[in-house]
């Protein structure tokens, strides 16, 4: 079996985490080996680090910054060389968030052959997005924090997305309404993928 690759792109609270672990549950029913790459975990477990590194990302957190290109790539990439196997498949999920951060995705997928990465684009509305994100009750969702979130979405993981839909002789691109039900989306997701 050949690795395949999926990179689920949408806004912060459009429900990448819940439709990722729907299509790993349908893969491993596959007999796939899965493996989940979920930046934001990656982040708030090394934010409680106590290293001078992860005092200076702290640090950007509260300033209601972009965490650096360097560090998501840097996780991004600890994971792909500890997983990778010519048969594991990928699940890309809140990365990549920037074009520099797609250009290493693109790099690496090319890198390990994996042929017809599919892109995922789970589209909300920014109300809608708010709307959740402040029913999920987590710390880092206080509506200004999700504010600067929609923000880094329209200035930065748009260009990402458009990075990989100029790139349609590689890429397969699925768009999906992320503002059904999840059990729609999880339906309409698994059906277009032809799992």
């Amino acid at each position: 079996m050949e690795s395949q690759a999926y990179i689920l792109i949408g806004k912060s609270g459009s429900g990448k985490g819940t439709q990722a672990e729907i299509l790993i549950d349908k893969l491993k029913s596959k007999g796939r080996d899965v493996e989940h790459i979920e930046m934001g975990g990656a982040f708030r477990d090394f934010l409680r680090q106590s290293n001078f590194t992860a005092s200076k990302a702290v640090a950007v957190n509260q300033a209601g910054g972009l965490q650096p290109d360097f560090l998501a790539n840097y996780f991004l990439t600890e994971e792909l060389i500890k997983y990778a196997n010519g048969e594991r498949d990928f699940i890309f999920d809140g990365t990549p968030r920037t074009k520099r951060q797609a250009r290493i995705v693109d790099g690496a997928l090319k890198f390990y052959a994996i042929k017809s990465p599919t892109v995922i684009h789970l589209v909300v509305s920014d109300g809608a997005v708010i709307n959740r994100m402040k029913e999920r009750g987590r710390s880092d969702d206080q509506i200004e924090s999700i504010r600067t979130r929609l923000k880094w979405y329209r200035d930065d993981t748009l260009r990402a997305l458009e990075f990989f839909q100029q790139r349609d002789h590689y890429y397969r691109y699925v768009e999906i309404d992320g503002e059904q039900d999840i059990e729609e989306i999880g339906t309409e997701l698994i059906g277009r993928l032809g799992l």
